[in-house]
């Protein structure tokens, strides 16, 4: 045995090990940097890896300052955080030096979360019976720091004191730090043996000065240190990182296997809920929100999973509270009618172009009895189907009849009335400045109605796709969308199952009623519906909520974002919905969709399957066309064909589509510039100045007709000349918005 009076030891990968590589603690507080400061970062600055290249970066060049003055290539917390805001915000960043000091308290929370203590370390300390005992360490932060994480870890050892390289300067790599130590503790070299990992730092470079050495090496623990790694350099490498979800625990105990299996089926696909909410929480930080408000009814399933996040509390910083909001299209959208004309119902009609007045009152939720007389005034089927009703002669008279226009208004008003009283109640005013709203898709018309009614109110919108725009788009919103729109048909075509997943039991609501000085939410509930939901997806649901504990944890251990998660979660969707499980299918096609907006009715998904006609497609291109067309007309192929055990033509239908959708298969979004977001606001304006020019030779040709039959009728062509007037204003509004897009897109590509 050694006559070495003195010992000391090395701190990381020797008595502290982590659950993670070490530079995802860095990684940790460029997160923490990019979210919670990120309107004053500068725009080169695009994610927290920028953050942490640039940490790095930085680093090198103080360690470099340091050893240009005769010592080594140190460098402190500090000084680091310091030139690191200084540098990301041009010195933008208020009270930087308070933050400074708030950054080194958060890695040292994070380095708490992800060690713990070595298993074997303390018993071969002790089996050296040294008299004094002190940890040597080449680390960038002080002593306290290390003495913290210690005393966290429960290490034992008594020891009398530590050096820490950044502190002093030196590293143990040169050996100067030996050096400094027996200077300090007055002791030679043969009188010292210490005990490390680092085959240069811990054996060869005290070797050199005569300290006896023990290379700690501990296998189990090095493999986990050398899966780390390798996981560390595939993340970097693709900013991407692979969540594997655990089995459910065998403990759980259901009434059915089916049950099981759904909720099985829930955790495998849970990651893509997670991520979801974790970008909605994401974005909702760096814009500065305190709350989230989260659309009825698929907004409940994703409030749960926000509180599961809030819970374990994985970035570090406090993130917005989540609320409730209940509305819907029927119970927001007569609200939102500023004036009763036909123009302005055409935010309706735009997507309903064939509709009954029936439909149309349902869509407003207004009693059609009220209005009874007047239809009959004007020789109005309520049941007949009308295609486009503001061309239809008999609807335009209704609307220019004042006191059918007085009613509707009053009806309308009084509905706004009641949905700003609840709007309030959730502290919602029109004094509010700017709102952040959550709902599943798909082209965001409660955000459409909610932003009419708040005229003077910013108001933010995300969602888990968007498609186009069919109406103009209120001037106070801007819409984000989690999978991109380049893929969203490749990936979620049709999105009725997805809506079915994410579906809650509480009904839909549909009007808003004063009780006793409180707002009453009154929703309807579909028996058949809720019974899919209570046998089917709420098993599913509790299997997505089930892997938030261990998703989180991973999340917070490795210092993920959305973004790193975004690919395999949207993969993971593609596949749910084109191979689906067949008890997720047989939910489906069990189901009564809502579609009381619009149609005015539930919509059955429940078919009868033509297995003739499927035996003639194999050898009939016509009647392969006419089976294409009933699939995907049932709204889910995929679902449909599973359900009916046929998977071989499945596979068949997915491979078909893939070729549709190759060329743009795969791309996932990561936000988008402004120049893209240009780009696409005028495509989209483009496309509504074809569909006006469209309505406008629509109405022309309906012109010439009623010429040739009413030639007496002065009155109404001069009606129809008016109209055309109208629409050309509409035209130019168009042209001059398209124009000023345009310029703007030169100057940002110019730029």
């Amino acid at each position: 045995m050694s006559q070495s009076n003195v010992l000391s030891f090395d701190i990381w990968d020797t008595v502290i090990r982590r659950a993670c590589h070490p530079d995802e603690i860095k990684l940790y507080v460029s997160r923490y940097i990019y979210l919670k400061f990120n309107r004053y970062l500068n725009t080169s600055y695009r994610d927290y890896y920028d953050i942490y290249f640039e940490r790095c970066k930085l680093e090198g060049e103080i360690g470099s300052q340091s050893k240009l003055s005769g010592n080594d290539d140190e460098y402190m917390h500090s000084e680091v955080f310091r030139a690191l805001l200084n540098q990301i915000s041009d010195g933008t960043i208020p009270e930087s030096e308070d933050v400074i000091g708030e950054l080194i308290k958060i890695e040292l929370e994070q380095e708490k979360y992800v060690t713990y203590l070595d298993s074997e370390i303390e018993d071969l300390i002790h089996s050296q019976q040294r008299k004094r005992i002190f940890f040597v360490s080449d680390f960038y932060s002080n002593k306290k720091f290390i003495e913290e994480l210690l005393a966290h870890v429960g290490f034992k050892v008594e020891y009398s004191g530590g050096y820490v390289s950044s502190e002093v300067r030196l590293n143990k790599r040169s050996g100067k730090l030996f050096q400094y130590f027996h200077t300090e503790q007055s002791i030679n070299a043969d009188e010292h043996i210490h005990i490390g990992d680092s085959l240069i730092a811990d054996v060869e470079s005290p070797q050199k000065l005569g300290i006896n050495t023990i290379h700690y090496f501990h296998e189990v623990e090095e493999k986990k240190r050398e899966n780390n790694r390798i996981k560390f350099e595939q993340r970097m490498a693709n900013k991407g990182f692979k969540i594997n979800i655990s089995k459910a625990n065998e403990s759980i105990v259901l009434q059915e296997n089916s049950y099981k299996e759904l909720n099985e089926i829930g955790r495998e696909n849970g990651i893509i809920f997670f991520t979801f909410v974790m970008e909605i929480i994401e974005e909702a930080v760096k814009k500065g929100y305190s709350k989230i408000y989260y659309l009825t009814r698929e907004g409940e399933f994703f409030k749960k999973i926000h509180d599961v996040i809030l819970d374990n509390n994985l970035y570090g910083l406090k993130l917005p509270e989540s609320e409730i909001l209940e509305v819907s299209r029927v119970a927001t959208f007569a609200p939102s009618i500023q004036n009763v004309t036909l123009e302005e119902f055409m935010r309706l009609w735009n997507q309903y172009s064939t509709q009954s007045m029936d439909a149309f009152f349902q869509s407003l939720n207004i009693d059609i009895k009220n209005f009874a007389q007047f239809l009959d005034d004007y020789s109005i089927d309520s049941k007949e189907e009308i295609q486009y009703p503001w061309l239809n002669l008999k609807i335009q008279s209704l609307f220019h009849d004042i006191n059918f226009c007085d009613k509707l208004k009053e009806e309308l008003e009084g509905k706004r009335s009641l949905l700003l009283k609840y709007f309030a109640e959730k502290g919602i005013t029109k004094n509010t400045e700017r709102i952040f709203l959550v709902d599943i898709g798909w082209r965001g018309t409660i955000q459409d109605n909610i932003a009419n009614i708040f005229n003077e109110t910013i108001v933010d919108g995300y969602y888990v796709g968007l498609y186009d725009f069919i109406n103009k788009q209120p001037f106070n919103t801007t819409k984000t969308s989690f999978i991109a729109k380049e893929v969203m048909n490749s990936v979620l075509r049709f999105v009725s199952p997805f809506e079915m997943m994410c579906n809650s039991p509480s009904g839909s609501v549909v009007s808003y009623e004063l009780n006793e000085n409180h707002i009453k939410v009154k929703k309807v509930n579909d028996r058949a519906e809720d019974s899919v939901h209570m046998q089917f997806i709420k098993y599913f649901q509790d299997g997505v909520l089930s892997i938030g504990r261990e998703l989180t944890h991973l999340v917070k251990n490795h210092a993920l974002t959305s973004q790193d998660l975004k690919k395999q979660s949207v993969t993971t969707l593609q596949f749910l919905l084109q191979e689906p499980p067949k008890i997720l299918t047989a939910a489906f096609f069990e189901l009564a969709h809502n579609e009381t907006f619009g149609l005015g009715k539930y919509v059955e998904k429940k078919v009868k399957f033509p297995y003739l006609l499927t035996l003639m497609a194999v050898v009939s291109k016509n009647h392969r066309r006419k089976l294409k067309q009933f699939i995907e007309n049932s709204s889910w192929p995929q679902g449909l064909l599973i359900y009916k055990g046929l998977d071989l033509l499945n596979r068949y239908y997915n491979k078909h589509m893939s070729k549709l959708f190759q060329s743009t298969n795969g791309i996932i979004n990561t936000g988008s510039s402004d120049l893209v977001n240009l780009q696409n606001e005028v495509e989209d304006q483009n496309r509504l100045l074809g569909e006006r020019y469209s309505a406008m030779m629509e109405m022309e040709a309906m012109i010439k007709e009623r010429d040739l039959t009413i030639k007496e009728q002065g009155k109404l062509l001069e009606e129809r000349y008016n109209s055309m007037m109208e629409m050309e204003k509409l035209i130019k509004e168009r042209d001059h918005l398209i124009n000023v897009l345009e310029e703007k897109l030169r100057h940002k590509l110019n730029g």
